[in-house]
């Protein structure tokens, strides 16, 4: 495989991780990695098990999907244009849902300082110093 192929096999992939990512099905594979961290505190031998499962099928999962990609990288069915034109789709909801993020938590961080902190039974304290 020459460079520019092996660069536009590395571009797609990247493009691709990104927009999963950034879908609801790639939040969902987030959510049970952290489902998996718990379980593996829990029993250690059990979730050494599951990644042993998991680890076969991903790399069959990744191997299918190589050889797809490079079969069509070959044919001309994804051409530099093509893998830009994902990038910069990717980019743009990466960057949308960055902003989402930023403006949900600048509300949150200007409702938080506009609500005054309650104060009770507040009491004044005075101390006279007589001098002699």
């Amino acid at each position: 495989m020459g460079k520019l192929s092996s660069i536009l096999l590395g571009t797609v992939s990247g493009a691709a991780l990104a927009l999963f990512l950034t879908s609801d099905k790639g939040k969902q594979v987030c959510s049970q990695a952290q489902d998996f961290l718990d379980d593996l505190r829990e029993d250690p031998e059990y979730a050494k098990e599951q990644v042993c499962e998991k680890l076969t099928e991903v790399k069959e999962q990744a191997t299918d999907f190589v050889l797809k990609t490079k079969e069509q990288v070959e044919s001309g069915e994804i051409t530099f244009d093509s893998v830009l034109n994902q990038a910069k789709t990717c980019a743009r909801q990466a960057t949308e849902a960055s902003k989402e993020t930023f403006n949900n938590l600048k509300e949150q961080w200007q409702e938080q300082s506009a609500t005054p902190d309650i104060v009770e039974d507040e009491e004044e304290i005075i101390i006279d110093i007589i001098e002699e």
